[in-house]
């Protein structure tokens, strides 16, 4: 920990951290550790922050999701693979996907193909689809969804 810096104080800006916006538990260490806590001081501070409710893995995933999907125009692929890199556990995840609004979900997806179709005027039918494909993939859309949305798009 840095010097002049105790326990309760770092508890204080932890706090004050995680009060502006949902972080999950590995974000917070990671934090923690930036600002040179002890590894064993860092345990404790988590426990702290989830038993006075700063943080919550299931809080944190459905709102991850639903900003993901809603501001960073994201399919469930992209959500569930950022989810586990913040080490959010599986079930939490799961149940964050499946809360996310179906009609919202199509429309994003929709919306974003197409907005890359627009960009792919030039091609021919076989190309556009190709291109877009790989695009949506990338975007974390599923591959059954993408090909009829294609097939919609393209008709």
């Amino acid at each position: 920990m840095e010097k002049g810096i105790d326990f309760d104080e770092i508890r204080t800006k932890i706090e004050m951290y995680c009060s502006r916006a949902e972080h999950s538990a590995f974000s917070v260490r990671k934090k923690l550790f930036q600002w040179k806590v002890p590894a064993n001081d860092i345990g404790n501070i988590i426990q702290y922050l989830e038993q006075e409710g700063f943080i919550d893995e299931r809080r944190y995933a459905m709102a991850f999701a639903h900003d993901r999907l809603k501001f960073g125009k994201c399919g469930r692929n992209k959500i569930r693979y950022e989810l586990r890199g913040e080490q959010i556990s599986d079930r939490f995840v799961a149940e964050a996907l499946q809360s996310l609004d179906k009609q919202l979900y199509d429309d994003t997806l929709h919306d974003v193909a197409q907005g890359k179709l627009r960009t792919l005027s030039a091609f021919d039918r076989s190309t556009k689809s190709v291109k877009l494909t790989a695009f949506l993939l990338s975007r974390g859309f599923e591959r059954e969804l993408i090909t009829k949305e294609i097939n919609n798009l393209l008709k």
